[in-house]
């Protein structure tokens, strides 16, 4: 036990009298590992429960955002590519009800991968979904150095490739499906792994 002389036995006193006690609560149990679930600390301490709440979804916003930038460049460049005529920018694919259609389902695919990747890093550890993208670059980059007849055919391929890849057993397996694999590609596009166009193939 602590031994306190008479002056600090006598300020513990006078602080014990001004203290408002009030502000103080107990906290339900349930509600402690409620809110411990939500960070990225819980699996270290319990590994085999995952977090209550996956993934939330995220909508692409209108215009793409700053880190969209390259992954969104390397499908312009597709479409510049497949519709010469008609696109040479971004603000061109609108015209073309193709490209535009195109455009808008690999930007919801960025997103469905984005909102894993937020997941792992704020509920689980960031690792996890540099996995998920090490398990997918590691087969779809075999199909990507195929001869392609160009870029549109090469995403394609590379698209259809991601969606079959079996990735690591972690707590983020069961919300990387199919669209989420095909954003993770949009994903290694913009780290500049994976580019869809290149030159004398047409």
């Amino acid at each position: 036990m602590t031994k306190l002389n008479d002056d600090e036995r006598c300020k513990v006193k006078e602080l014990a009298e001004d203290t408002d006690f009030g502000m103080f609560s107990c906290i339900d149990l349930d509600q402690v590992l409620e809110e411990h679930m939500t960070t990225p600390h819980w699996l270290a301490r319990f590994p085999h429960v995952p977090p209550a709440n996956g993934p939330s979804k995220l909508t692409p916003p209108e215009r793409p955002r700053h880190d969209e930038a390259r992954y969104v460049q390397r499908l312009v460049d597709v479409y510049r590519e497949r519709f010469p005529d008609k696109i040479s920018s971004l603000e061109q694919v609108e015209d073309v009800t193709e490209a535009k259609g195109h455009l808008l389902r690999q930007r919801v695919a960025f997103f469905a991968a984005e909102s894993v990747r937020v997941f792992a890093r704020d509920s689980t550890t960031p690792e996890y979904f540099d996995q998920v993208k090490e398990d997918i670059y590691t087969i779809v980059v075999e199909e990507s150095e195929r001869s392609h007849p160009n870029g549109w055919e090469r995403h394609a391929a590379v698209a259809i490739c991601a969606g079959a890849v079996e990735v690591t057993e972690t707590i983020l397996k069961p919300y990387v499906g199919p669209e989420v694999r095909k954003g993770v590609c949009h994903h290694l596009a913009n780290d500049n792994r994976l580019i869809w166009c290149r030159e004398g193939e047409q």
